[in-house]
């Protein structure tokens, strides 16, 4: 009775493994792991002199000095280079598959000079960088990218007894991007409208940016800082100073006057008194209507001093007769 094929051919694997585990047994196991990192070790040895080349792509992407990069769709371009190096130096060139490039060197013509540096300084200096190929992105060619300045739309309320002394917002230019046809039109891009009242010291805001239709900004929001401090009214009496050209040829009066101002100071309740002296007054020639006016001027005040008001505002004067 003939046994069937495939019974055969289990038996005869059953057989077959049982001699190979059989030798295995035999076998002396440091000796053939000596054997196999002694191999393991020439092989390298061998390959370290080994010249290679290979070929990369990379994508090139540009960001703006705030950091801000560009939609990768629109502005990225492709790299394509050959690396060439020898041994385990082909392992060690720390290539990602993107690079980002300061926006200002998009259009520059030693593009590639400054890409090969920067892959140079990533690879090492034992790998040569070849055949450098910079494919710009299709799209790109429809659009463009403007720095564009920041104009703030606002009505600022200080709270009584403030003013505003200072207002500081950054950045002052953003950068923003569209079609070509739309953004040779656009040269300002404006704060969405704010109506901020009863402002006391410091306060932080952060407006929204309003783009024009069919505009992109990669800054949404800007940072805007508001000092207002607390002033008092107060008002003093000086003299009115008359250099020696025109004391020889006038007579003024009033020879003095009252000025009516405000103080910003640390307190609002500092009750800090300037003396006269403090405050300097001159006097300027204006005309009005076709008259000669002799208006009084300040020439010198104490600091933290604004809204000046000087009365009277004009002069009266007696030209005086020469001898």
């Amino acid at each position: 009775m003939s046994r069937n094929p495939f019974h055969l051919f289990f038996l005869a694997a059953k057989q077959t493994i049982a001699i190979i585990f059989k030798r295995l047994k035999e076998v002396q196991w440091d000796t053939l792991l000596i054997f196999i990192i002694i191999s393991a070790l020439y092989w390298f040895l061998l390959n370290m002199n080994h010249e290679y080349e290979i070929n990369k792509t990379l994508l090139i992407r540009y960001e703006t000095p705030q950091g801000n990069k560009l939609p990768d769709s629109i502005f990225t371009d492709t790299l394509r280079f050959s690396i060439r190096t020898q041994g385990w130096h082909l392992w060690k060139p720390d290539l990602n598959r993107k690079i980002t490039l300061p926006l200002v060197s998009r259009q520059s013509e030693n593009k590639k000079e400054l890409i090969r540096h920067i892959l140079i300084k990533k690879a090492g200096k034992k790998v040569k960088i070849s055949h450098l190929q910079i494919i710009p992105n299709k799209n790109s060619s429809r659009y463009a990218i403007k720095r564009l300045p920041v104009i703030l739309t606002y009505d600022l309320i200080p709270a009584g007894g403030y003013f505003i002394k200072k207002m500081i917002y950054q950045p002052k230019h953003v950068w923003a991007f569209g079609e070509k046809h739309i953004m040779d039109n656009v040269h300002e891009v404006k704060t969405v409208y704010q109506r901020i009242s009863r402002i006391k010291n410091q306060k932080v805001l952060r407006p929204l940016l309003n783009y024009p239709a069919g505009v992109h900004g990669l800054t949404k929001k800007i940072l805007l800082k508001i000092e207002a401090l607390p002033y008092v009214r107060k008002n003093t009496i000086a003299t009115v100073y008359l250099p020696d050209s025109l004391k020889k040829k006038i007579i003024i009066f009033p020879s003095q006057v009252k000025i009516f101002y405000k103080e910003y100071l640390p307190h609002k309740y500092n009750k800090r008194k300037h003396s006269k002296d403090q405050w300097l007054i001159g006097v300027e020639w204006n005309s009005k209507d076709g008259k000669k006016m002799l208006v009084p001027v300040v020439l010198k005040k104490p600091e933290n001093t604004f809204g000046i008001i000087i009365e009277p505002d004009q002069l009266d004067y007696l030209i005086k007769q020469t001898p």
